[in-house]
């Protein structure tokens, strides 16, 4: 904070400076602090609503195909209701795994889940991030090992060391 607060002082453009320093240091505090004492305050179910918010942001862009769909598309690249189609991506990569680490937390939501993930699935499809639905697929495919036991973790990796070494 102290070294962006030096820089920002010497910024051409002060206000947007400190503007900006003030709302990353909001954030780094909001969420090293104050998401753990709300997840431990409200038993995980903070978790729940982000997860909700998700399948909002994803509906209303699905939504948004039939409604106006001007608005989500850019150069003919499905993007929601977000800015443009890899920042679909990213939300997506970040919002998946905590959806399916929330059926472990919450067992009796795993229906409303699981239609969470395939909103997710369904709109980065339709976003065409390759770089999205790539890491979305590698997570559930090392979910799923893990998962099954010790003996497909070495089963994975006995695949993945000589493959790795063969890239080398």
């Amino acid at each position: 904070f102290l070294v962006a607060l030096l820089g920002g002082l010497r910024s051409p453009s002060l206000g947007v400076s400190l503007s900006k320093m003030i709302s990353y240091f909001l954030l780094i505090f909001l969420t090293l602090h104050f998401f753990p004492y709300l997840i431990h305050k409200t038993k995980g179910k903070v978790l729940m609503d982000i997860s909700y918010l998700s399948a909002l942001v994803m509906i209303l862009g699905i939504l948004g195909i039939v409604f106006y769909p001007n608005v989500v598309y850019l150069a003919g690249r499905f993007r929601g209701i977000l800015g443009n189609p890899n920042g679909l991506g990213i939300y997506a990569t970040l919002t998946f795994p905590l959806a399916l680490c929330l059926i472990e937390l919450f067992p009796h939501k795993k229906h409303s889940l699981r239609i969470i993930m395939t909103l997710i699935t369904f709109s980065v499809i339709l976003s065409g991030s390759r770089t999205a639905l790539g890491t979305i697929g590698i997570f559930y495919a090392l979910y799923i090992f893990y998962k099954r036991g010790s003996v497909y973790v070495f089963a994975l990796w006995a695949f993945i060391l000589p493959t790795a070494y063969l890239v080398i």
